[in-house]
């Protein structure tokens, strides 16, 4: 962890945040796991498109 440049007492706070923010992290993990919450990708949410679009757009792939 970088302290350079932060005073004794502010490098320590700095710590222990790290520490409560890590301690934190692994208490959510072990609910996730109680729960059996999996980890998921974000999911592309893809409009739906009229006909025509659609075959307006084959026209456009066809005709490079």
């Amino acid at each position: 962890m970088e302290t350079e440049g932060l005073t004794y007492k502010q490098a320590h706070r700095k710590a222990e945040l790290h520490e409560k923010f890590y301690l934190l992290e692994k208490d959510l993990e072990k609910i996730e796991k109680i729960l059996r919450i999996r980890r998921h990708d974000a999911v592309r949410i893809v409009e739906p498109t009229e006909k025509k679009e659609r075959e307006e757009e084959a026209d456009n792939e066809f005709a490079r």
